[in-house]
């Protein structure tokens, strides 16, 4: 599988650095099976930081990884993707999944 990581970095060895602000999925490295959204991702990132930078970092990982991890998968944007989503950004859930994905349209 591919994955992609917009940023204004080069990241040859994703570390989950924890930050003081809430995320969709809590905290974590984030990263997406489309391609353009890492691209609009890394110019969102450069224009924020007013960098002269936006890469697309490429990963590719074996498609079974995810059988060995505790792993919450969204299907749809659908209520309970919702209520995820609102509560990281709240802050006022945690989980202790190891990947959490699902669409974000």
């Amino acid at each position: 599988m591919k994955l992609y990581h917009g940023s204004t970095q080069i990241i040859s060895l994703p570390k989950i650095i924890i930050g003081e602000h809430f995320l969709d999925f809590g905290y974590g490295f984030y990263t997406t099976t489309n391609e353009e959204q890492a691209i609009r991702w890394a110019n969102i990132k450069k224009n924020r930081a007013k960098s002269q930078n936006a890469y697309l970092n490429i990963y590719e990982i074996d498609d079974n990884i995810f059988d060995s991890f505790s792993v919450l998968r969204f299907e749809n944007p659908n209520r309970e993707w919702l209520e995820f989503v609102i509560g990281n950004r709240q802050g006022t859930i945690t989980h202790n999944y190891d990947f959490v994905y699902g669409r974000k349209d």
